[in-house]
């Protein structure tokens, strides 16, 4: 075996060396981007599961709005009738006044819509709907902290929501003010 032989086989094991250093290399960065990728697709799940939480959360609240409204709105037709039963029995008061009956059948039917006012006066205070809305109020509350510059983590603990929900509040903020200029 000549010198030349040796030559060669040391060209080819050098050459195959610094394929495999530049495959490394190639490799390695596809690693990190796929690692940075990974990450970045995890905080996409996680806010994500934390969107569909608030959407099943809002979801909640507004059923239970519905059925306090389903009942504000019963007692309210039952404020309707006793309002109607107030009217008709006052009717016929209305009508032996004008006759000029004796006031006697009409104090009592007087007694009765007093009675029958309380009553009303009860159903109607019960009939308030709340018309403050919280996850505004979050979200007020989330942008008036974040003006000053404080940082995410201080706001969600302070406000007890996570700082996925402070960040993703502030960044729909930003970009609605960036629609509005646009």
């Amino acid at each position: 075996m000549s010198l030349d032989y040796y030559i060669f086989a040391l060209y080819v094991f050098v050459l195959i060396c610094v394929i495999l250093i530049i495959c490394r290399y190639l490799f390695a960065g596809v690693k990190r981007r796929s690692k940075l990728l990974d990450e970045k697709e995890e905080k996409i799940l996680l806010t994500y599961r934390t969107i569909e939480e608030a959407m099943e959360e809002f979801s909640d609240r507004t059923d239970e709005i519905k059925s306090q409204i389903d009942q504000k709105l019963k007692k309210l037709t039952e404020l309707t009738v006793l309002s109607e039963q107030i009217r008709q029995e006052q009717k016929p008061a209305a009508e032996e006044k004008a006759t000029g009956e004796p006031e006697t059948g009409e104090m009592q039917i007087a007694k009765k819509p007093a009675r029958n006012q309380i009553a009303f006066q009860q159903l109607f205070n019960e009939i308030t709907v709340k018309t403050e809305n919280p996850y505004s109020s979050v979200r007020e509350r989330v942008l008036a902290l974040a003006r000053p510059g404080k940082a995410y983590a201080d706001i969600a603990k302070e406000l007890k929501i996570t700082q996925n929900e402070v960040e993703l509040i502030v960044g729909i903020n930003k970009t609605q003010r960036i629609d509005k200029t646009v």
